[in-house]
């Protein structure tokens, strides 16, 4: 057995700090975070792992502030940083000087300093949200002429609300020109100044919902005295246009839903009205009544009974008028709700086609045709009838 030098627990350790930190001055680490822990000393301790191995962290108080997200259970992310080695436990560990969410790293930097800089204008404040009108006659949809959220908006509409006109303007809804697109679009659906506004895709990366995050797009809404509502993706994606948009709904779906009351809904509080209305002019006559049987009592008591008579022939006379008025406006109501029901009835865009009408639509969407100048010479749709529809194409010009 050789003679060797004996060190301390404190000097390897030491030494073993200070190689670590020689070898790795500088390294960018990718893992999924746990066991997050926010000190009230400012400091953030978390564990970075993968599926075979897991890494100490510390992110001390003087880097946190550049830290624009909030660091949760199961985040993944980059962290810059150095390796070293708490001593005191003997501990491998990481010094965090730099965290950037994984997967989105300047984009998500980007998305937080626009939004940061919108709010401090104003953009996002409610006291500037313009609220949506109870009964919607004209509705419009900015959104993509393919995939789901159109087809989605249309039908939920036709089903919940078949009185309302849909105004539909395609709109690149993604890649480089859809926020210059959609900005025209919204100045257009201005001038045809529909009730409100539905700005909708459907969900997806950061990347494909860019364009709902750009500066011009979150102004262009900004300014728009029609209310719009944000339809932007699924439930969990929140972007600069939902941020500034008078109302923000988690899906397409939704959207359609909100903007329009259900014509249920519509039947059933007109009949309400009507009953609390019979209601309330039942109760003034019965009080009515009342009142006229105590009068006859006192009048009974003081003069003659002819001059009673007198008195209370008057008096039913106005019974009979007011049972009369009564009548009278409730003959007058039933007639109104019963026009109201014949004329949303001839709203239901079925009941005329049932009159020998035909409907043109776009040969892969629903969208109505109003112009032969929607198609080319040559093009094929759809003409739909009360029982069915088939194919139909324009003449090519000669």
């Amino acid at each position: 057995m050789t003679d060797s030098q004996v060190y301390t627990v404190s000097e390897i350790s030491e030494r073993i700090r200070l190689t670590l930190e020689t070898q790795w001055p500088q390294i960018r680490i990718r893992g999924e975070c746990s066991n997050v822990t926010y000190h009230r000393s400012g400091h953030i301790y978390f564990v970075l792992k993968d599926s075979g191995a897991e890494l100490r962290c510390v992110m001390f108080k003087g880097y946190t502030t550049g830290l624009h997200f909030r660091l949760d259970q199961g985040v993944e992310v980059i962290a810059s940083g150095r390796i070293s080695m708490f001593t005191q436990r003997g501990q491998l560990q990481c010094i965090v000087t730099a965290l950037e969410p994984a997967g989105q790293g300047n984009l998500y930097l980007a998305f937080e300093r626009l939004k940061q800089s919108l709010n401090a204008e104003g953009l996002f404040d409610s006291a500037k949200k313009i609220p949506l009108p109870a009964f919607p006659q004209r509705i419009g949809v900015l959104t993509s002429d393919t995939g789901a959220a159109i087809r989605d908006i249309l039908q939920i509409l036709a089903r919940r609300a078949p009185y309302v006109t849909v105004i539909h303007r395609p709109t690149l809804v993604q890649g480089d020109q859809a926020a210059a697109d959609i900005v025209r679009g919204l100045e257009a659906m201005e001038r045809q100044a529909p009730d409100c506004i539905i700005l909708g895709r459907g969900g997806g990366s950061i990347e494909d919902l860019w364009p709902f995050n750009e500066e011009s797009v979150a102004r262009a809404i900004a300014r728009c005295p029609i209310p719009i509502v944000s339809a932007v993706g699924h439930e969990t994606d929140t972007t600069i246009a939902d941020l500034t948009a008078d109302l923000r709904a988690p899906t397409p779906s939704a959207a359609a839903e909100l903007v329009a009351p259900d014509i249920q809904d519509i039947v059933q509080q007109l009949r309400l009205i009507h009953t609390r209305l019979s209601q309330g002019i039942a109760r003034k006559i019965q009080t009515a009544w009342q009142a006229l049987d105590h009068w006859e009592e006192r009048l009974m008591a003081q003069v003659p009974r002819k001059q009673v008579e007198r008195k209370r022939s008057r008096l039913m006379e106005w019974g009979r008028r007011m049972q009369h008025a009564w009548d009278r406006q409730a003959g007058n109501s039933r007639l109104r709700l019963s026009r109201y029901r014949e004329t949303l009835i001839a709203l239901n865009p079925s009941r005329v086609l049932d009159r020998g009408y035909a409907l043109a639509l776009q040969s892969e969407t629903d969208v109505v045709l109003h112009s032969i100048h929607q198609l080319a010479p040559g093009e094929a749709f759809r003409l739909r009838l009360s029982d069915g529809e088939f194919p139909a194409q324009r003449q090519s010009e000669e």
